[in-house]
């Protein structure tokens, strides 16, 4: 009897179910408060390629995955469902969402964003992680 063969990713772990709901409670709530705080696009003349509320889903899903940025871009990858949530054609690479993510604005409103879900306690602004927390 032969034995059924695990599709395995880039790095050699299995794949998880692409349907998580919980993944998918993430994405789609990152996606309306992304809507709410950013536009499409940072200037006029931008590419197209992504739009800003897109990446920031992706920086909240690498933040709930607690994952680095290629890990993040591997899973998004393996999991079709979750491109499909957040609007995307093809997967951003990990260098654009490391860009995206070391933008003063855009850690400020992750920090925001991730204590309004609960997954991170506030942090005072006096503290001296609140200035320079990034996603990293």
């Amino acid at each position: 009897m032969k034995r059924a063969r695990r599709e395995r990713g880039l790095f050699g772990q299995p794949i998880g179910e692409a349907n998580d709901q919980e993944t998918l409670k993430v994405v789609k709530l990152a996606m309306r408060l992304a809507r709410r705080h950013l536009s499409d696009y940072s200037h006029p003349k931008s590419p197209r390629k992504f739009t800003q509320p897109q990446l920031f889903a992706c920086l909240i899903l690498k933040a709930h995955w607690n994952c680095t940025y290629r890990r993040c871009e591997e899973l998004l990858i393996l999991m079709p469902a979750v491109r499909e949530a957040i609007g995307l054609l093809e997967t951003p690479r990990f260098t654009t969402l490391q860009m995206f993510a070391d933008r003063p604005e855009i850690a400020a409103l992750i920090d925001g964003v991730l204590a309004s879900i609960g997954r991170v306690a506030p942090v005072p602004r006096d503290h001296p992680r609140a200035t320079d927390y990034r996603l990293r």
